[in-house]
């Protein structure tokens, strides 16, 4: 069974969450660059990559092509799941931990406005989850742990820390995208009721120690605790999608 979409669709993250524990090839059509990029997946880690049919030899070079994807919103995917056979791998890094690290390094949003939350939906943290962060996201992560913990929505945030909102959503989209965050009534639907402590104040998140710097600059992943399915994870990606949240 093969899926098929643009990232105006289904945007980048939302993609590579459904072949995160995946085994198959990703093909991305980049129309400005005329290119196809193919990712060779197996048991959610990249093992090979080729841009126009030429292999792709490291790995700051195939942190740049990732990147260049995912800002291209026009770019036409598809999606086949195949076992790949045992071969000598070129690359043995964890699809999200790759595509997270691109994500977080990310500065401009205008690409993916039409997937960034509506300012009133109203995220929490994610305690199952755990994730390397550039500076700046962490930074921001700093800041909003506190109100996340509690339980705030992106308009919530640009007031109470004087923000540009568009940002604010914007990296909440990132955190999204990495497991960090959730929505409320998602959140909900997993605790089944929330009993917030009064008057405890939840503690500040800590820098983990940094990662070989053999490997993507994001924080270790630990297990996010999804339960669904292929065919699950791509009608929730697609529910959140038209759903705007």
């Amino acid at each position: 069974m093969a899926i098929f979409g643009t990232f105006k669709d289904l945007s980048f993250p939302d993609v590579i969450a459904l072949v995160a524990k995946d085994s198959g090839i990703l093909k991305v059509y980049h129309p400005r660059c005329r290119l196809t990029y193919e990712l060779r997946i197996r048991n959610g880690t990249l093992v090979g990559m080729t841009v126009g049919g030429r292999p792709v030899e490291n790995t700051p070079a195939l942190r740049q092509y990732m990147m260049e994807i995912a800002l291209e919103e026009s770019a036409e995917f598809s999606y086949e799941r195949v076992p790949l056979p045992r071969e000598p791998a070129e690359f043995d890094l964890p699809v999200e931990r790759l595509a997270g690290s691109c994500l977080a390094a990310l500065s401009e949003p205008d690409p993916f406005v039409d997937h960034l939350p509506h300012p009133d939906t109203v995220f929490v943290v994610n305690e199952d989850a755990e994730a390397w962060l550039e500076d700046d996201l962490f930074d921001f992560w700093c800041k909003v742990y506190p109100l996340l913990q509690a339980g705030a929505s992106g308009s919530q945030i640009q007031k109470a820390l004087g923000l540009d909102l568009q940002e604010v959503l914007f990296q909440l989209f990132k955190l999204r995208a990495l497991g960090l965050i959730i929505p409320y009534r998602q959140f909900e639907k997993k605790a089944h009721k929330i009993q917030p402590e009064q008057g405890v104040l939840p503690h500040a998140p800590s820098r983990p120690n940094q990662p070989d710097a053999a490997q993507p600059r994001t924080r270790p992943h630990a297990s996010i605790g999804r339960k669904k399915g292929w065919i699950g994870r791509l009608i929730a990606a697609l529910t959140r999608r038209w759903c705007n949240v």
